[in-house]
């Protein structure tokens, strides 16, 4: 019987999914946070980014058997790329007799543990996993080779597992409280390393150029999570499940105070040399008046800490949050909420992102998107309301919507590139996801298809949810060839264009999108006008570089 080891003769790795996000890398925080807290008490532990190039071969050492642990941060984006690393490590592990356990986490592995489980992870942590790892990691390291895994993590919560009679064992995590959430997500940050700069060298090495309406781009650029999770309720998506899921409960979202939030500015600012600051959260207001009241706060003290000096002035912001969080009702009147748009605009911020989804009341309403009590009118004043005060909204649209028409879709097409004209950027997604955690999955009036794998050690075959059907029967006949047409489309629009490199703008993609989707749908005036849109915003681009 192989002895067993100490925590800290073990090694451990930890790897991101494939983001796919083109020239704009950034450091995983979530690992990034794991590594520290594990690497703080003794044990060894790397990250492999499969997005960054200037890195140890991570992924060789791992083939060669130089880890006990692996830890994949898994996505459902990804899934298939995602099963290729872990296979391909765990056939090497068992090809040379080696030990070795295989961990996912994260927000995909938390609503999705069952299937990851049958797909060839070992364990799943739910939820904040910082504690739950580095636990796991000392049963592992304390247990013989023959220990059954069901045994090594009894007792863990936040965990899942296959016991012995193939059935799964879920223990639910317990409540994230206050001060775990405060002291991980706040006073750990302050004391690990975040490797910035490696990753802003690869984005200077790919940045290209950044010359198109209203974008402004900062490579020094440092992302910050301030709030445990979202506190919306879209259909599709899975955001607002994440930490309930994990705990089998529902709790309150827990935020950073904005002091926290401004220490940690001031950090990142004066530590590393960031200048641009995105607030990742899903929504930056939570969807509450504390959350508004917090948000006034934190753009007063940005302007207090720049007059003192304490931030560049010349340092910008990002943030997602909701439409109704730039509306004001008074009197029964609904108005832009200009005092709020005029405290980000003072401080600095430059970019906000808005779910807007469709520009169709209707399907507003729908299940699938469900933004009750949001009407396009409020959208479109929302969005006119940020262009008037300086600020460039990023839109987000999905155009498969399983309840949308065609003229619905096609109208929303339209407003986007109306947007796009003035200086917006749209982000499209042309698919509606279907992404384990999201209330629609779990609905019987969405139908979607489904990705085959077989695994290779079983044999058991694994249908991985896809994407939802549209309901018009126009559309579902489109609806496979919609992601290649597009592509085509943008590598003819992006030939003759500024953009050659990984910079390519959200609304170019967007609008390839549109012109595929009406020529798919035999809509060619559509497409013809969303052709010119392509050709005069293209021409602007080029007419401001000469100048």
């Amino acid at each position: 019987m192989a002895a067993a080891m100490t925590p800290t003769g073990l090694r451990v790795l930890l790897s991101t999914s494939m983001s796919n996000s083109g020239f704009f890398i950034s450091p995983p925080m979530g690992l990034v946070r794991l590594q520290h807290y594990l690497q703080e008490r003794g044990i060894h532990c790397d990250i492999l980014d499969l997005d960054l190039r200037s890195q140890p071969d991570y992924l060789q050492r791992a083939i060669d058997g130089a880890y006990d642990v692996i830890g994949i941060s898994v996505s459902h984006y990804n899934v298939t790329q995602d099963l290729e690393l872990l296979w391909t490590v765990r056939e090497a592990a068992r090809r040379a007799g080696r030990r070795c356990l295989f961990v996912g986490g994260g927000q995909e592995a938390t609503m999705n543990y069952a299937q990851w489980l049958r797909m060839g992870i070992d364990v799943v942590l739910a939820g904040f996993a910082e504690k739950r790892l580095y636990d796991l990691c000392v049963r592992y390291a304390a247990a013989s080779a023959t220990t059954p895994l069901a045994t090594v993590v009894d007792g863990m919560d936040g965990c899942g597992v296959v016991l012995s009679d193939g059935t799964i064992r879920f223990t639910p995590a317990a409540p994230l409280t206050e001060a775990e959430f405060h002291e991980l997500s706040y006073a750990q940050l302050l004391k690990l390393r975040v490797p910035f700069s490696a990753y802003w060298e690869q984005v200077r090495g790919e940045i290209g150029t950044t010359n198109f309406h209203k974008n402004k781009f900062t490579v020094e650029n440092a992302r910050l999570f301030t709030s445990s999770h979202c506190p919306r309720g879209c259909g599709f998506c899975s955001s607002q499940t994440f930490l309930p899921a994990s705990q089998s409960k529902k709790l309150p979202i827990i935020m950073l105070t904005a002091a926290q939030v401004m220490t940690l500015l001031e950090h990142y600012a004066n530590t590393y040399g960031a200048k641009s600051f995105l607030f990742s959260d899903d929504d930056f207001l939570v969807g509450s008046r504390p959350g508004l009241e917090r948000a006034f706060e934190i753009s007063r003290h940005i302007c207090t800490a720049k007059a003192a000096g304490a931030l560049p002035v010349e340092s910008h912001f990002s943030c997602q949050t909701r439409v109704v969080n730039f509306l004001h009702r008074e009197d029964g009147v609904t108005r832009p909420h200009w005092a709020f748009i005029e405290s980000l605009h003072e401080a600095g911020f430059h970019s906000v992102g808005l779910g807007v989804e469709t520009f169709s009341d209707r399907l507003l309403r729908c299940p699938s998107v469900n933004k009750v009590g949001i009407t396009v009118a409020d959208c479109r004043m929302a969005v006119d309301a940020l262009l008037a005060r300086g600020l460039l909204p990023q839109i987000n649209l999905i155009l498969a919507v399983p309840e949308s028409t065609v003229d619905e879709m096609v109208h929303s097409m339209r407003v986007g590139a109306e947007y796009i004209r003035q200086g917006c950027q749209v982000a499209v997604t042309a698919l509606m996801k279907a992404i384990p955690g999201a209330p629609m999955l779990t609905s019987r009036d969405y139908a979607h298809t489904t990705l085959a794998w077989t695994n290779p050690e079983t044999g058991r075959a694994v249908e991985i949810a896809h994407y939802f059907l549209p309901h018009d029967p126009q559309i579902a006949a489109i609806v496979n060839q919609i992601e290649p047409a597009s592509e085509e489309e943008l590598r003819r629009w992006k030939a003759n264009s500024p953009w050659q490199g990984g910079t390519t703008p959200k609304f170019l993609v967007g609008l390839a999108t549109f012109i595929a989707v009406c020529r798919l749908l035999n809509r060619h005036d559509d497409a013809a006008y969303f052709a010119d849109v392509t050709s005069s915003v293209i021409a602007e681009v080029d007419r401001v570089a000469v100048i």
